[in-house]
């Protein structure tokens, strides 16, 4: 490319010298503007520049299916969407050469790419393919409506070439083209294929199988089709006889000089033809198709922002944005709302004033500059004053105009000078209310009002408050409002009173505005309404666009302007009583900043609304780098949603990109998913949402941010989406999704879940049992202890008690035997030894009792023994139990069989009863041992009382059942006899 470059040098330099002035400066001169006539001043200018990621040496540029925008280079082939470039690399394979000079994107989404050095690839589905030919440079690719290629290669071994499938095919004299370099080919929409050669321009009909001479050209010529189908050619070329009869084939006017042929050249939407020069720079050509209209050619060079005057290629992509790249950066032209008219110069100052006559002519005042602009107008210079501008203010179909402490006055062109008493300092600003009366706010000193005695100042309900308030006349074109700091006060009567006791809570109060919204008042933290008692206030916390709010301007349709540091906001009446109203509701607007073309955001340093409407609808803005307008009737908006897509995700150091299904290895926990949305229009604008299925309640809100992170993410199978919108608000709701699935560790798995449970039952089944265990292990031991303590009671009674009675009862008998027998004292003293006789044998059968018998725990036979025992006594016992009885104890037994035992001793002795019923029964966590009878029953003190006072029986057989944690109830029968219930605990946990 060295000598192409050194080609550009040399018609840069003489381009410079010869090519036609440059588009002026607002600030300099008026900029000619008609309402009707788009111009480079409805476009906003961006340039990413090398050291901002672009690449060097652009020389092709190509929109994708899926927004990205391709740039062929002198390093290589980049995508870019909107932010960031991306250099392109192959998976497998390599480029031919990374000097790239052509760029086609076909619909199906292949790329073709011609080199410098005469190559042509084809990437598809990251394949790539390559076709050789040397010698000639690829100078631009078209597609047909079949589908094939058609190529333009200039050089030595140049010319118009046709790619059918399968191989590239030169195209000679028989199908009517000779030989020689093509510089451009293009394929109209009808199917035309028109071809422009170092000596010819050829067309070829559809269908057509030669190609006809329509135009004769001599050196380097470019083609673009306009919108209305009209083939242009720009180059030194001349209609032949045959274009005669061909209205749509026309060559560019002026293009045959050197310094204004184009490089490169397209049409956008609007009709304009976008040229790029080699004398440098970019043409934009307006008005081409207006019959009888003298085109309209303004130029975009490096003094407007252009990174170079070496610019090739220039694009419009589907957002209606103009791509120019140059070697040194890429530029954009974003067409825009707002029209900057004047900006901070060497003329203007750093503020700006603004105002509205009654027949709708905008004043614009900045320094000592005067400007106007009539309704459909252009912004011109009216005059320059002898001193700067405190204010500026329209009275009727005259202006006002503060100097200093003195006001002046324009009428009918023509400057007055009022014979008023000089104010105590700078006036700051002025107004004429309903009466006539004329009132003023003087610089630190406060509101005043003319009297025919000077200047009053105005009386305050709270004289703590004068000296600090300025008129809100600019907007409400009356004096009844005074503000400053946090005050409002409105005029009642002769005197001006606070209008509420709590203050809208906006901070200082900068502007206030009258109109079918109701008083709103702007301050330095949001917007308030004032209503018949109090205020409403939307605070900037709530909505940060209204933060330092200098302009507010309501129209007679309903629509509400409002001007702050954020940004230029257009709502609406009935929005606005939206937001008010319901404090859960975000206030609905269209923004309009720096990238809208407004020039920097709202001047604060003016005491005067920064807004203001002329009387062709034009919204007027005064920022703090210039003035611009906005025609409300044709403000732009980008109605196409963003195309979204997931680009990559990231996870234990792997990239896994442009996949749909993404599996993860077991032990994955932290994931990062990179997505984009190559909105070209405004990227840095575009905010997303995104939600993982399953992990995330509803969307989040990730703004502009573009990547999303998830950690501790368990195993599973997941869904992510993500949805965008762009710069107006316009959303993509389909999005992108992606689907993860992390294999699960051994421990988060079905399988090993179901073992955990198995182990942790199979744990509470031991300790269970454990637990059973213990506390047997520990009614053993208390038995034990017990039947211990009674064999040694019992060997006590045996050793002492039994054989001192036995050693009393022979003395007794020798005393009987020496009595004489059949004497009375013989026979009292023979019946006390039979007595003696008889409770001896009772006590050994309370030490045999006492004494532990063989170890048992089948219940059912030791009552039978015991049953037998009672029965040899006249007691009729009978029992009755289940065929499946669970073993006790020995121990326990011998405590439920005393029980029994002492149970069946009291119905002998004192139930009077002939028959008894033992019944044993098993329950899930008891057994139950029920004695009845059918004898007279328990007095009802004794079952009150558990007992009978001095006897130890009934408490005995308690305190039995609840050493081994059962439990006793006694009560009469409802119909005769009485009933003993022992319980027996089984388990220790249940009961």
């Amino acid at each position: 490319m060295n000598l192409r470059k050194a080609v550009f040098a040399l018609l840069v330099s003489v381009g410079l010298v010869l090519c036609a002035p440059t588009l002026m400066h607002a600030e300099q001169k008026p900029l000619g503007i008609s309402r009707q006539d788009l111009t480079l001043a409805h476009y906003n200018h961006r340039a990413w520049r090398l050291v901002d990621g672009a690449p060097p040496d652009i020389w092709a540029l190509a929109q994708a299916p899926d927004g990205f925008l391709w740039l062929g280079s002198g390093s290589g082939i980049y995508r870019f969407d909107g932010l960031v470039f991306e250099e392109i690399r192959l998976r497998s394979g390599q480029f031919p050469s990374s000097n790239a000079t052509a760029l086609l994107i076909a619909p199906d989404g292949a790329v073709w790419i011609g080199y410098f050095t005469g190559e042509i690839s084809r990437l598809h589905d990251g394949r790539m393919t390559n076709f050789s030919h040397s010698d000639s440079v690829v100078e631009q690719l078209a597609q047909d409506r079949d589908g094939s290629i058609w190529a333009a290669r200039s050089g030595t071994h140049g010319g118009l070439f046709h790619f059918d499938g399968k191989r590239w095919k030169r195209i000679g004299k028989q199908q009517g083209v000779s030989g020689g370099t093509a510089y451009s080919v293009l394929v109209a929409r009808d199917g035309t294929v028109v071809v422009a050669t170092e000596s010819q321009v050829l067309m070829r009909r559809p269908h057509g199988v030669r190609f006809e001479v329509v135009g004769n050209s001599r050196g380097v010529s470019r083609l673009a089709e306009a919108p209305d189908g009209k083939i242009w050619v720009s180059g030194d070329v001349r209609r032949t006889t045959r274009a005669a009869g061909m209205p749509g084939f026309a060559v560019v006017p002026g293009s045959a000089s050197p310094t204004d042929r184009a490089d490169r050249m397209i049409f956008s939407h609007d009709g304009s033809l976008w040229q790029t020069n080699f004398g440098g720079g970019v043409a934009r050509i307006g008005r081409l198709s207006s019959p009888g209209a003298a085109p309209m050619i303004e130029r975009f060079m490096p003094e407007d922002g252009l990174t170079s005057p070496v610019a090739v290629p220039v694009l419009e992509d589907r957002e209606g944005n103009i791509w120019i790249g140059t070697n040194v950066g890429l530029n954009r032209l974003r067409p825009v709302s707002a029209v900057t008219v004047l900006k901070v110069g060497e003329d203007s100052a750093r503020t700006f004033r603004l105002t509205a006559a009654n027949d709708g002519i905008v004043y614009v005042a900045s320094g000592r500059m005067l400007y106007r602009v009539v309704p459909e107008g252009d912004l011109e210079l009216l005059r320059k004053l002898p001193e700067p501008v405190g204010f500026l203010e329209a009275d009727g179909q005259d202006l006002v105009i503060g100097q200093g402490n003195s006001i002046v006055r324009l009428a009918k062109g023509s400057i007055v000078r009022p014979r008023y008493p000089p104010a105590p300092s700078e006036i700051v600003s002025w107004g004429a209310d309903a009466q006539g009366q004329i009132w003023i706010t003087a610089d630190n000193f406060g509101g005043y009002r003319l009297s025919p005695g000077g200047w009053v100042a105005a009386s305050l309900a709270d004289q703590k408050l004068a000296g600090r308030f300025v008129f809100s006349h600019t907007v409400t074109k009356s004096s009844d409002w005074l503000y400053a700091q946090d005050h409002l006060l409105r005029r009642v009567g002769p005197l001006f009173e606070t209008v509420t006791t709590k203050g809208p809570g906006i901070g200082h109060i900068t502007i206030v505005s009258e109109g079918r919204s109701g008083p709103l008042v702007g301050g330095e933290l949001g917007l308030a309404r004032l209503g018949r008692s109090h205020f409403q206030t939307i605070s900037a916390a709530r909505e940060p666009a209204l933060r330092g709010i200098s302009g507010i301007l309501q129209t007679p349709d309903c629509e509400v302007w409002i001007n702050g540091v954020r940004g230029l906001l257009r709502t609406t009446c009935d929005d606005l009583k939206i937001a008010f109203d319901d404090p859960g509701k975000r206030l609905r607007y269209k923004q309009f900043s720096a990238a809208d073309g407004l020039p920097g955001v709202a001047q604060q340093n003016g005491n005067g609304s920064t807004l203001t409407r002329g009387g062709d609808g034009r919204i007027w803005i005064a920022n703090n780098l210039g003035v611009a307008w906005i025609d409300p009737a044709r403000t732009i908006t980008n109605r196409l949603p963003p195309p979204v897509q997931i680009r990559k995700l990231e996870a234990n150091g792997r990239i896994f990109a442009d996949v749909d299904r993404v599996e993860l290895p077991a032990g994955t926990r932290d994931v990062r998913i990179a997505y984009v949305a190559p909105s070209l229009a405004a990227s840095e604008r575009i905010i997303f949402r995104y939600k993982l299925v399953g992990v995330d309640r509803d969307w989040v809100e990730a703004g502009t941010r573009r990547d999303a992170f998830y950690a501790n993410l368990p195993a599973g199978k997941w869904q992510f989406q993500v949805i965008a919108a762009n710069n107006d608000g316009v959303w993509n709701k389909q999005g992108d999704s992606l689907s993860i699935s992390i294999a699960p560790q051994y421990y988060e798995t079905t399988w090993f879940r179901l073992l955990c449970i198995v182990l942790v039952l199979a744990t509470v089944w031991l300790l269970y049992n454990w637990r059973v265990r213990q506390h047997r292990s520990h009614a053993r031991d208390l038995a034990e202890a017990q039947l211990g303590e009674r064999e040694r009671i019992a060997r006590e009674l045996h050793d002492t008690l039994l054989q001192g009675v036995q050693g009393l009862m022979l003395r007794f008998q020798a005393a009987t035997n020496a009595m004489s027998p059949g004497s009375r004292e013989h026979v009292l003293a023979e019946r006390a030894l039979e007595r003696a006789d008889d409770l001896i044998i009772q006590a050994r059968d309370r030490v045999r009792g006492l004494r532990a018998r063989e170890r048992s725990g089948e219940l059912v036979s030791l009552m039978e023994e015991l049953a037998a025992q009672y029965r040899s006594d006249g007691l009729s016992v009978s029992i009755s139990f289940q065929d499946r009885l669970e073993p006790l104890a020995p121990e326990l037994a011998e405590q439920v069989l005393a029980i029994v035992a002492e149970a069946l001793a009291n119905i002998l002795h004192h139930a009077q009863a002939s028959e008894v019923t033992i019944e044993i029964d098993r329950g899930r966590t008891h057994q139950t041992v029920v004695i009845t009878d059918d004898g007279i029953g328990f007095p009802i003190e004794v079952i009150a009382d558990s007992g009978r006072a001095g006897h130890f029986g009934i408490q005995g057989m308690m305190e039995r059942a609840n050493a081994f944690g059962g439990w006793l109830r006694i009560e009469n029968s409802a119909e005769l006899g009485a009933r003993v219930v022992l319980g027996i605990r089984l388990s220790p946990f249940k009961g």
